[in-house]
């Protein structure tokens, strides 16, 4: 059959393309020394990482929640009214306040030789902001089970833990950084209590300062009375007291005194008037003219109540006010436990770990390079 019939096909090439896993296998083995020789310089190199990797150590502070008697006078005083969880959270944030970082920073040398004054403000500002997010803060909870029951009881506990290569560095900071958290926390509940005190004493002196000069008021009005009463007494020649009886004479004179005076106090006589008119006189005659001031409010159920607020409740609150003082020696959030501990055992790096991923990396890389270099040499074949 001529080649040029067209019902004439051309022989077809088919490209093998299957893999020999045979001589795939004895390509690999021949190149056994080239492979060995990467996986042991990558164990060589993973394990001269490892061990040149510093150890970092999790150092950590467990905190329990204050007990009510360490804090009692704060619970007590019905001044500011605090509860337990409120003081908790507000320690909670100062611990992770920047300031109180920054501080704790400096005091516990924490940088070492990288000193925050010889830092520019932004780096300085970077280094405190890389410490607050190495520090960990959170709760602790240990759980334990009961017999037959599938609920969990959990136990309220802080932990406060820094990764640091510098575990006593560490721990000083940590330390120090409990210590000012718990005295700004206490500080600022008293703050707030003295604040909330020093209004209340204000508003009930103000109270009170309005009683004594509407009593003053009344006070100047019954000395005038006194005063006109007694000039009516001398007028009529009365120094002892007498009655309407005794003293009327006629019509006239009767009428005469009816237009003179309004009430009868002239009758007491002069020696009585003018000894009134002394005592009315005489330091802290105000007070007894003091009256209550009375308050409109409402009950929970909506009822309309009137309150009467006296002279002496106003001054008793004042002295009772004035006589609570609260130190931080009084309280503490802090028990004997609460200090950071340094474990035995490093937390990072795993060496063994990592001499283990160096060792298998190099071998796949080796293996990686030797076929490479068998389909290299194929082609060149071919």
């Amino acid at each position: 059959m001529s080649s040029s019939d067209p019902h004439h096909t051309a022989p077809r090439y088919i490209e093998d393309d299957t893999i020999d896993l045979g001589e795939l296998l004895r390509g690999l083995i021949a190149q056994w020394p080239l492979i060995v020789g990467i996986t042991v310089l990558g164990a060589v190199i993973g394990v001269a990482v490892a061990l040149l990797l510093p150890k970092q150590y999790r150092v950590e502070a467990i905190i329990n929640q204050p007990s009510r008697g360490a804090v009692q006078p704060l619970l007590a005083q019905q001044i500011a009214p605090l509860t337990l969880d409120e003081l908790s959270e507000r320690f909670l944030l100062n611990i992770r306040s920047l300031s109180l970082i920054e501080q704790a920073y400096s005091q516990a040398d924490l940088g070492g030789d990288q000193d925050l004054d010889s830092l520019s403000d932004e780096e300085a500002f970077s280094q405190i902001q890389n410490v607050a997010d190495a520090l960990s803060v959170g709760p602790v909870r240990y759980e334990f089970y009961q017999l037959g029951a599938d609920e969990k009881t959990p136990l309220n506990s802080l932990s406060v833990n820094l990764l640091s290569s510098e575990p006593r560095r560490a721990k000083a900071f940590i330390d120090e950084l409990l210590v000012l958290a718990e005295e700004r926390t206490l500080r600022e509940a008293i703050s707030n209590i003295n604040a909330t005190k020093a209004i209340r004493i204000e508003s009930a002196q103000s109270q009170y300062d309005q009683l004594l000069a509407g009593a003053e008021a009344s006070l100047a009005r019954e000395r005038r009375r006194v005063q006109q009463a007694l000039s009516i007494a001398n007028s009529l020649g009365l120094e002892e007291p007498t009655s309407w009886e005794a003293l009327v004479l006629g019509d006239g004179q009767v009428q005469m005194i009816n237009q003179l005076a309004n009430d009868e106090l002239f009758l007491n006589g002069s020696r009585f008037l003018t000894a009134q008119l002394e005592s009315l006189s005489a330091d802290g005659a105000a007070e007894l003219f003091l009256e209550g001031v009375e308050e409109t409010v409402f009950d929970l159920n909506g009822n309309q109540m009137v309150i009467t607020t006296t002279p002496s409740q106003l001054q008793g609150e004042i002295r009772a006010l004035s006589n609570q003082t609260f130190a931080l020696s009084d309280v503490t959030l802090l028990d004997e436990d609460a200090a950071a501990r340094i474990p035995s055992n490093a937390e990072k790096p795993n060496r063994p770990l990592i001499a283990i991923a160096a060792t298998v990396l190099a071998g796949f890389a080796a293996l990686f390079i030797a076929l490479i270099r068998m389909a290299i040499r194929s082609r060149k074949e071919v």
